[in-house]
């Protein structure tokens, strides 16, 4: 059973990722940031990982590609490499309490890019909300 480490906790779209990569028979190893996911993988604590690079709405994953670069910069004795890709649907929802109207809700706790993709919406429903950044969407949806 391969063992893959992810940014993200589970029900995020990295497990949807790594499940549709490698199957739905996997270990997964759920780190908090993108750093600690390459750490992971640097102190063979897997020999495999999924991060997200890219979003079609949002754009590049910068923070994956500043560790990708830096390694390959260091001239590290283990390099990571892009090895496959996998591409996910992702349709985002509002979460609150039940009983919430959209005029209570003060802030909007996600990912960059969860908030990126959502931008129109945000700022045409939810004007007033403070945008938090969050390291994942799925720790995000714990908080509420």
């Amino acid at each position: 059973m391969p063992k893959i480490a992810i940014q993200g906790g589970l029900g995020s779209f990295h497990e949807i990722a790594a499940q549709a990569y490698f199957g739905d028979d996997l270990e997964l190893l759920c780190c908090e940031t993108f750093q600690d996911v390459f750490s992971a993988l640097h102190d063979q604590a897997t020999n495999k990982v999924m991060v997200a690079i890219g979003n079609s709405r949002y754009g590049d994953i910068n923070k994956v590609y500043d560790v990708l670069i830096a390694n390959h910069v260091k001239k590290e004795a283990l390099r990571y490499w892009i090895s496959g890709e996998v591409y996910v649907p992702v349709t985002q929802c509002l979460l609150a309490l039940p009983g919430t109207t959209l005029s209570d809700i003060q802030e909007v706790h996600s990912q960059a890019p969860a908030l990126g993709q959502c931008t129109t919406f945000l700022h045409t429903k939810l004007p007033h909300a403070v945008l938090v950044e969050e390291e994942d969407t799925a720790g995000s949806a714990a908080l509420v």
